[in-house]
């Protein structure tokens, strides 16, 4: 949270047709290539067409300084349009508002990019002990950032109460996976350095460097109860899905499933707008912060250096791949999700 990767890369819009009316299907993936990476969109609809019995183009393209923030928020935004993976069922009246708005807010990314690259190297730098007070443009950004975290506050509550709905349901009876489901997730190849450092205490320090790093935790100054009116749009969104959500009784029919999911889909496309706005107004006080502690009233980051001692885990690998094996781990993590797309008619 609260950072953008200056990432450069491009959005792009996959668009499919069938090969034998050359009628389009009306499902589009919105996916992104990093720059980068070689090859570009078109090479990306060549490898999803292998298995795919229908023609794949790229029908848009979106360049972007701060790629994987923009798919981010894409998804988020037209959830309620998303069917699988990043894929999304659009009408020819809706596509254009949906490229529009990629490119609206990638333009918005190119008008911060300085502040973007500044608020990463802000990052890196120790602070000189002192605060500043603020600028009359960092309180409008300090109030942008209150508006938006107190809309995110109000969506993660009711977040809460239909992930405690969807849990019970789906515990009691578990047909209706096409709205949530327990993942189970294996985790890549672990080297396990506590395991070796004990094993062999010679070894690990052999491949260990000492660092000295940037370290301290920027915190903005949070709204104070009562102090910021939330939309009535979401307002009125959120209370809704409060009442639906009592209203169900301990068994809740599909039909009241899919009414709860469709409204969560649209709560969260309200959750990207907010999310992004949070972000943005907390990256150009991170930009803005420069060298100071803080900004007085505003937010508190200071950043000390912290010295530590860094396992070459790569260069170790490349010279002891056998001892490298013996002290790797994989684990399996369950989360239960609510599906953040509509898989269903």
């Amino acid at each position: 949270a609260h950072h953008m990767e200056p990432r450069k890369g491009t959005l792009y819009f996959i668009s499919e047709s069938d090969l034998l009316t050359g009628k389009g299907t009306g499902y589009f993936k919105i996916g992104l290539v990093n720059d980068s990476r070689s090859g570009g969109s078109a090479e990306r609809a060549g490898e999803h067409q292998t298995g795919n019995p229908r023609k794949l183009a790229v029908h848009a393209e979106v360049n972007s300084p701060a790629i994987r923030e923009l798919e981010t928020l894409m998804h988020a935004l037209w959830a309620p349009s998303r069917v699988l993976g990043e894929w999304f069922a659009f009408s020819t009246r809706e596509l254009p508002r949906v490229v529009a708005s990629a490119e609206a807010y990638a333009g918005q990314q190119s008008e911060i990019e300085s502040e973007i690259q500044r608020s990463k190297r802000n990052s890196d730098t120790f602070s000189n002990g002192k605060t500043r007070k603020p600028t009359s443009e960092e309180l409008e950004w300090l109030s942008e950032y209150k508006q938006a975290y107190a809309e995110l506050k109000a969506i993660k509550e009711i977040s809460e109460v239909e992930a405690s709905l969807f849990q019970r349901v789906f515990d009691e009876n578990d047909r209706i996976g096409e709205l949530f489901a327990w993942r189970s997730r294996s985790s890549s190849e672990r080297f396990d350095k506590k395991r070796f450092q004990e094993a062999h205490p010679d070894l690990f320090e052999q491949y260990s460097v000492l660092e000295k790093k940037s370290s301290g935790t920027f915190a903005m100054t949070k709204p104070k109860s009562g102090e910021i009116v939330i939309p009535r749009s979401l307002t009125k969104l959120l209370s809704e899905q409060s009442s639906a959500i009592d209203s169900v009784g301990r068994k809740p029919t599909e039909s009241q499933l899919r009414e709860i999911h469709l409204r969560h889909l649209a709560i969260r496309s309200l959750y990207g707008d907010s999310s992004w706005r949070e972000d943005v107004a907390a990256m150009q006080i991170k930009a803005a912060c420069g060298k100071y502690d803080g900004i007085d009233g505003v937010v508190k980051w200071a950043r000390t250096e912290k010295e530590s001692f860094n396992f070459s885990a790569i260069t170790f690998k490349a010279e002891n791949p056998a001892l490298y094996k013996k002290f790797c781990t994989t684990s399996v993590t369950t989360k239960f999700e609510i599906k953040n797309m509509r898989a269903y008619p």
